[in-house]
């Protein structure tokens, strides 16, 4: 998992004035973004760990052995590898067993091997143990120059090391990015909030310090927004008749009259016009099968006007405001 954009950012996730903003980490990698909090691991315990084997690989490097009197060492975690994305082993874990073949009195090459011979997920049983002459707790690095005699196994009570665990992942194949609070026209201070309708995941609503930085970050998820979203467009016309393709897609906010609370409230809808036809959704579709039965409401557009409203004429400000109509032949 590369990130093309990470940073630390205040984060409420919850309904209610209540809730407290948590500090978190925030991750743009191409498809996705995702939030992360951060968590104290305990390493003076026996961990188990489960990872996929991608391209033949776990991520690791290892030194150690029986012959150097000391188990197995974990002594480089790659980045972007599956040992990395797990935030459970770090440089430093000694290897305990793998899946249930006890290892620790193993050479460095039989316990090499064992991992070799692991099908596509593998079982990790892991003790930290420190180098004498480096920190604990060092993941993500290396200790390649250490001497491997010269580790002991952590034992002190309570020694921890911080880790960043995911939170949530937002698919950003057309989520929605947006400043605005559900059912209003008032914009977050400072905040925004994105949302995939499809895989009904939300980031909560993100705050920045300052505005720059809320630029910045709001550029590079529409970016990658809006990316993805031509490439999920390309996908849906390679099956489309020319006078049938997919010419724009995107999310609007339309305003309704909620009868139970007897006010007008803003819902988002996500618009496609694709051939002659104007189609109003919830909820993206993933395919073109079927879109006259999945749309809220569709149009035809030559049966269609568009008149642009004076915000100052409705219950709520809005920068943008236009209204569709259908007119008969």
């Amino acid at each position: 998992m590369q990130a093309s954009k990470t940073g630390l950012v205040e984060v409420i996730r919850g309904e209610g004035s209540q809730v407290d903003p948590v500090t978190a980490r925030l991750l743009l990698t191409r498809d996705q973004l995702i939030l992360q909090r951060e968590e104290f691991i305990s390493v003076n315990q026996e961990r188990v760990v489960t990872i996929p084997r991608v391209n033949g690989g776990l991520g690791i490097s290892v030194r150690g052995g029986m012959e150097h009197n000391i188990p197995v060492i974990l002594s480089k975690i790659f980045q972007g590898k599956s040992a990395e994305k797990s935030g459970q082993l770090f440089v430093g874990d000694a290897i305990i067993k793998v899946n249930d073949i006890n290892v620790e009195s193993m050479s460095h090459d039989q316990v090499v091997q064992v991992l070799k011979d692991t099908e596509d997920c593998v079982t990790l049983t892991v003790r930290h143990y420190r180098n004498r002459k480096t920190s604990c707790g060092r993941n993500t690095s290396s200790m390649e120059s250490g001497i491997v005699q010269d580790y002991q196994s952590v034992s002190e009570p309570g020694a921890s090391v911080k880790v960043w665990r995911d939170i949530v992942h937002i698919p950003l194949a057309m989520a929605h990015l947006s400043r605005y609070p559900s059912n209003s026209s008032r914009q977050h201070h400072l905040a925004f909030e994105v949302t995939n309708a499809c895989q009904d995941t939300s980031s909560g609503i993100i705050r920045c310090k300052e505005y720059l930085e809320l630029n910045d970050w709001m550029m590079a998820i529409n970016k990658t927004i809006t990316s993805l979203t031509q490439s999920h467009v390309q996908r849906w016309n390679a099956s489309l008749d020319v006078g049938d393709k997919v010419l724009h897609t995107g999310w609007v906010s339309l305003q309704v009259f909620e009868k139970l609370r007897g006010w007008w409230i803003w819902e988002t809808r996500y618009l496609i016009i694709r051939g002659p036809y104007l189609y109003i959704f919830k909820i993206p579709p993933n395919d073109t099968e079927e879109w006259h039965l999945k749309a809220l409401q569709a149009f035809i557009l030559f049966h269609l006007m568009c008149e642009t409203v004076d915000p100052r004429d409705l219950l709520e400000n809005a920068a943008i405001v236009c209204v569709l109509m259908s007119v008969s032949r």
